[in-house]
């Protein structure tokens, strides 16, 4: 599915709105080597911490914040998925 979409798994991609991480394991499954996973609350990222599989562990950095104070560069990232930011906010 990534390669017919031409999206490099290289490049950083950000999980806003992770809650428990639902999609930062399919990230890790098709093997994106960068993610950022973010929600506001602490709960949600760390039983996303709490499920993270040893391997994947390096590739992903966790943030719990505000998405409106994330000190983040335009441009930072390949994609974001803010699946649910929309009907919450």
């Amino acid at each position: 599915m990534v390669q017919n979409h031409a999206i490099d798994i290289g490049a950083p991609v950000l999980d806003l709105g992770c809650a428990d991480g639902t999609f930062t394991h399919d990230l890790l499954d098709l093997r994106f080597q960068k993610i950022v996973s973010t929600d506001i609350l602490p709960s949600s990222v760390a039983e996303l911490d709490r499920m993270l599989p040893e391997e994947g562990r390096d590739r992903v950095l966790l943030i719990v914040d505000d998405l409106h104070k994330l000190p983040l560069a335009q441009g930072a990232f390949g994609f974001v998925i803010a699946w649910g930011i929309l009907s919450v906010s």
